[in-house]
């Protein structure tokens, strides 16, 4: 069997057993049951649920047993895994990452008068503008 390797997106929200990771340890559920550690396969396939988040290159150790999704979904369901290193989660969003994570932490932390601000400036052309996007 190859190894498998991937991306696991973790909220900072998230008391799940990669809370406390960090580079060269090995995360392992303490039981064989759901929920399981998903391992994207593609960076591209790694979906952001929640923010802030960490992202971590990981290397599946046990996926043994584990009923998993289909044989060609983009993610595997695992019990263990060795983190590599963490990475960087502006990766996930392209070429301007760092500007989307600009843009996501400051919305993560504005107050109700500043939305209400925003909206009132926002460009006539802005609902077309974001359908062509």
């Amino acid at each position: 069997m190859n190894a498998i390797d991937g991306y696991v997106y973790v909220p900072d929200s998230d008391p799940g057993v990669l809370a406390g990771a960090a580079g060269g340890v090995v995360v392992r559920k303490s039981d064989r049951s759901p929920p399981w550690i998903v391992v994207d396969h593609t960076i591209d396939s790694t979906l952001v649920a929640r923010w802030p988040s960490r992202l971590w290159y990981v290397v599946v150790l046990d996926a043994e047993g584990v009923e998993q999704a289909s044989a060609h979904a983009h993610y595997t369901r695992a019990l263990a895994v060795k983190v590599v290193e963490e990475v960087p989660v502006s990766s996930l969003f392209g070429e301007h990452g760092d500007a989307v994570v600009a843009v996501l932490s400051f919305a993560s932390h504005i107050d109700v008068a500043t939305v209400e601000r925003l909206a009132e400036l926002r460009h006539p052309e802005g609902d077309r503008a974001y359908s062509r996007a």
